[in-house]
């Protein structure tokens, strides 16, 4: 049982219902998760990885219900950015300069920042769903949830491609 319930008229997830309590924090929580997940360099669907690889050592019993890593599609580059993630999950503190020297091989200064603020952000997303004891999503949400990521993704990919430039 969640240790706070959903405030009263709160819709979404058990985790934004919760958010519910502080409505302000709750829309400004969910701007910066879409700004960060669909936005920037980084592909989302590499950023999902990274959340579902950090959501199996969270605690948080709904994160990780809403999807485990694919690793039959993880290439090289998203098996170094889901090790950096799980070495910061295990204590900023201790991410040794090897961690960053490999993520300077995959990624550029502004993708390592993004990065960062993606898997800090998720850290702190899992700890707050781990501290509510949230249940693992029903089959509602985790449906809401996949055509939510869908979406964004889509968006996303429209958003690349009406960046690149027309081909002569």
């Amino acid at each position: 049982m969640a240790r706070i319930e959903g405030a009263p008229g709160a819709a979404g997830t058990q985790f934004r219902r919760v958010l519910g309590h502080r409505p302000e924090v709750a829309r400004q929580w969910a701007a910066l998760d879409e700004a960060l997940r669909f936005e920037g360099t980084l592909a989302p669907e590499l950023k999902e990885q990274v959340r579902r690889a950090l959501a199996q050592h969270s605690g948080c019993a709904f994160c990780a219900s809403l999807g485990e890593p694919d690793e039959q599609s993880h290439d090289e580059v998203t098996r170094a950015a889901i090790r950096f993630a799980l070495a910061v999950n295990d204590g900023a503190a201790a991410v040794g300069d090897d961690a960053f020297d490999t993520l300077q091989r995959h990624f550029s200064t502004p993708q390592q920042v993004e990065l960062m603020a993606w898997i800090c952000f998720m850290h702190a997303s899992e700890q707050m769903g781990a501290l509510f004891r949230l249940a693992p999503a029903s089959a509602q949400e985790l449906r809401g949830y996949e055509a939510w990521l869908t979406a964004g993704f889509r968006r996303a990919q429209r958003q690349v491609q009406s960046a690149a430039p027309a081909s002569a």
